[in-house]
C-alpha cells in the first residue's frame, strides 16, 4: 500500500482537527473498504464476533463516505472493524500486562485519573463476566421480565424489536439465538449503579474518554440504563453525598455544598424514586419472597420502604 494512497484519507485542513472518534471511524471504514482484499474485513462477522459489524447497504444509504469506496462491494456485504475505543483498550491492557507503571499509562492515554486507566484493563475472567452480564440484561429486555429505565429506553427497544422482527426468529422458541445475536450488535458494559447500553447497534459513544467518564459517573449519559435491583448502589451514592454536603456546610463551603446538593437531587429524581416505585410494583406482582430470593440486595429497601421513600422524596422539593 503506497504512502500516497493512505494520505488521501488523512485530514489535511486544520478545521478537521482534532479528529473525533466518529470521524476516525469513518476514515478507518473508508480505508478498509478501499483495501478490503488485503485486509480481509468483508463478511467475516462469524469469525470475529468482537469486532464492530456494519452492513454496507446502510453505509451507502447514509452517504457519509464517497460512493467510490463501494464500487467493489454489494449492499448485502458486511464490513467488520475494531472500534477506535478497542485500540485504546488493547493498548492499555498490553501495557499493564507488561508491568508498565499505571501513572505512565495514565499520562500516555491522557486520562484524568488512574481509575479511568484501570477501567480499560481487560482480564479474561472480566470478559467472561461481561459476556454473562450482556446476555442476562438482553434476556431481561427481550422478554420484558423486568422493567429497565433510562432516557434512551424507547430508542433502544425500537432497535431490539426491529432486530427480532427482521431476524424472523421467535422469542418463545429461539430466545438464546436472539440474545446471542443482539449482544454482538449492542455493546453492554457494567457501570456503577447502572448498565451502559449503546442506544443503537451501529454507533459508538460519541463522547471523548474524559467527557464519557464524567457523564457515566454522574448518570447523565443517554446510554446509561438501570433497574430497581441496582438501588443499593445508587442509595450508597446518595448517602455519600449527604455526608459530603454536611462536611462542606460545616466548613462554610457553600458553593461546594450546592454542587453536591444538585448531584444528590439528580440521583434522587432520576434513579432512586423510579427504582423505589419499580421495586414496589415488583413486590406486588411477584411477591416479596420471590423478589428477595432473586435480588437479595433489595431486602433492606423492602423492610424500610416507607422510611427511605419519605426520606429521599424530601429532596424532590
Amino acid at each position: 500500500m503506497s504512502r500516497r494512497k493512505l494520505t488521501r484519507n488523512v485530514p489535511l485542513k486544520a478545521r478537521t482537527l482534532p479528529v473525533t472518534e466518529n470521524t476516525l471511524y469513518r476514515m478507518l471504514t473508508a480505508i478498509s473498504l478501499k483495501h478490503a482484499k488485503e485486509i480481509s474485513c468483508i463478511n467475516i462477522q462469524n469469525e470475529h464476533p468482537k469486532l464492530h459489524h456494519q452492513n454496507i447497504g446502510i453505509l451507502m444509504e447514509r452517504n457519509v463516505i464517497s460512493r467510490s469506496y463501494f464500487e467493489e462491494h454489494k449492499p448485502t456485504d458486511t464490513i467488520s472493524l475494531p472500534r477506535p475505543h478497542q485500540f485504546r483498550v488493547k493498548l492499555c491492557t498490553d501495557l499493564i500486562n507488561q508491568n508498565v507503571p499505571i501513572l505512565y499509562i495514565q499520562r500516555h492515554m491522557n486520562h484524568l485519573t488512574k481509575e479511568i486507566t484501570e477501567g480499560y484493563y481487560r482480564k479474561e475472567k472480566d470478559l467472561e463476566k461481561e459476556k454473562e452480564l450482556s446476555e442476562s440484561v438482553m434476556k431481561m429486555l427481550v422478554t420484558g421480565e423486568t422493567e429497565i429505565m433510562g432516557e434512551g429506553k424507547d430508542t433502544l427497544m425500537l432497535h431490539i424489536n426491529e432486530y427480532v422482527q427482521y431476524s424472523k426468529l421467535n422469542v418463545a422458541t429461539d430466545l438464546d439465538e436472539i440474545i446471542k445475536g443482539l449482544t454482538k450488535k449492542v455493546p453492554i458494559r457494567a457501570k456503577s449503579g447502572g448498565i451502559c447500553i449503546k442506544s443503537g447497534p451501529i454507533r459508538e459513544c460519541s463522547k471523548s474518554d474524559s467527557t464519557d467518564s464524567f457523564y457515566c459517573a454522574y448518570g447523565m449519559c443517554i446510554n446509561l440504563f438501570h433497574s430497581f435491583f441496582m438501588i443499593d448502589i445508587n442509595y450508597e451514592k446518595y448517602t455519600t453525598l449527604l455526608k459530603t454536603i454536611k462536611y462542606n456546610q460545616d466548613r462554610g463551603l457553600i458553593k461546594a455544598a450546592d454542587k453536591e446538593t444538585s448531584k444528590l437531587k439528580m440521583i434522587v429524581k432520576k434513579y432512586l424514586i423510579p427504582e423505589l416505585d419499580e421495586l414496589e410494583k415488583e413486590t406486588k406482582v411477584k411477591g416479596v419472597a420471590a423478589v428477595i430470593e432473586k435480588y437479595p440486595q433489595v431486602s433492606f429497601f423492602i423492610d424500610n420502604f416507607k422510611t427511605i421513600y419519605d426520606e429521599v422524596r424530601k429532596w424532590m422539593n
